[in-house]
């Protein structure tokens, strides 16, 4: 069997295959808004914090420390950890010498 007629049966067999599939789909695509859902879609993309904490003073920075301090003592590594920016300690550093 030679390149050529191997590059054609390839081709057959591709075709094929998209045919076979474009024959699956039926209609004009849809939507992501007109999709059937099981569930509702009321309230999908609303916070899912509850009402208490979702403008609480400082909540962001208590989810970091927990967060930081989990990953200090487990060793886990959580992807959640990157989402928050790295310190800069030699600013921090200097900043507080020069105010003391």
């Amino acid at each position: 069997m030679n390149a050529h007629s191997y590059f054609i049966k390839t081709l057959f067999r591709m075709l094929t295959m998209l045919i076979d599939r474009l024959m699956f789909l039926k209609g004009a695509p849809v939507t992501i808004e007109h999709l059937p859902m099981k569930r509702k879609q009321v309230g999908m993309l609303e916070d899912p914090l509850p009402e208490k904490f979702r403008k609480m003073v400082g909540y962001t920075d208590l989810v970091s420390n927990v967060m930081i301090n989990y990953c200090a003592y487990s060793s886990h590594d959580l992807a959640l950890r990157y989402i928050f920016p790295q310190a800069d300690l030699q600013v921090k550093k200097k900043s507080s010498t020069q105010s003391v």
